[in-house]
């Protein structure tokens, strides 16, 4: 599993299989949160204090490429190239 999907999981968002725009059915990692935009951020960052150096920067690397795609009633973020494994709590 995916060092970031890991990460998500400790923060408590649940992770799915996405496919964005552009990506021509390929899936990756995406997170669908309860939070707004910035408390999303706040609870990354909140986390990444608490994780270790290496992890930490693991995970700096993906949100880098984070992209995400409104549902109507919320955002979708996700991580193209990062694959999300399935039953993997």
């Amino acid at each position: 599993m995916h060092p970031l999907q890991t990460f998500f999981e400790c923060c408590g968002f649940e992770c799915q299989s996405y496919s964005g725009r552009a990506m021509y059915g390929k899936r990756c990692l995406a997170v669908v949160p309860d939070a707004t935009e910035g408390g999303f951020i706040a609870d990354c960052v909140e986390q990444a204090c608490r994780a270790p150096d290496e992890c930490t920067s693991e995970v700096i690397k993906a949100l880098r490429t984070l992209r995400t795609d409104s549902m109507g009633l919320g955002e979708v973020y996700y991580f193209p190239g990062i694959p999300y494994t399935e039953g993997a709590e």
